[in-house]
C-alpha cells in the first residue's frame, strides 16, 4: 500500500520542493528519484550501503547494491540527514535559470540541480 508523502519544504516560486518526507510512517521503503525529463527511478533503503555528504562536491553520494546516485545542488545537508534517518520519500531534480537557483539558495532552501544514476 502506497502511503502519502508530504512536503518538507514550502513550495517556491520556481517550482516544487526539492524533496518530500514520509508523513504516515517513521521508516521509508525507498527513495523515488524524479528526473527533470520525467524519468523516475527508486532506490530501496534496504539496498542503501553508504551515504556521504560532500560539501566540496556540492552534493550527496548514495551507494547501493549495484548502483550509485549522486545528488548535486545547494543547501543539501538537511536532505542528507533525512536520508540517513530513512525519512525521504522523493527527491526532485530541477533545472532553473541560475538567477532563480541563486534566489532559492539565498532563502536557505534545498535545491537539487542534478541527479546522476550509475550502475556499479
Amino acid at each position: 500500500m502506497r502511503r502519502s508523502l508530504g512536503s518538507e519544504d514550502k513550495p517556491t516560486a520556481v517550482g516544487p520542493a526539492a524533496f518530500r518526507v514520509f508523513n504516515n510512517r517513521k521508516i521509508g521503503f525507498a527513495i523515488d528519484f524524479r528526473f527533470e525529463n520525467g524519468h523516475r527511478k527508486a532506490m530501496s533503503y534496504a539496498d542503501l550501503v553508504d551515504a556521504e555528504f560532500n560539501p566540496d562536491l556540492g552534493g550527496i553520494i548514495l551507494e547501493g547494491i549495484g548502483k550509485r546516485v549522486t545528488i548535486l545542488g545547494v543547501n543539501l545537508q538537511g536532505l542528507y540527514e533525512l536520508i540517513i534517518d530513512h525519512e525521504i520519500g522523493e527527491v526532485v531534480e530541477r533545472h532553473e535559470p541560475e538567477h532563480l537557483m541563486a534566489d532559492v539558495a539565498k532563502r536557505g532552501e534545498a535545491y537539487v540541480r542534478e541527479l546522476m544514476w550509475e550502475r556499479i
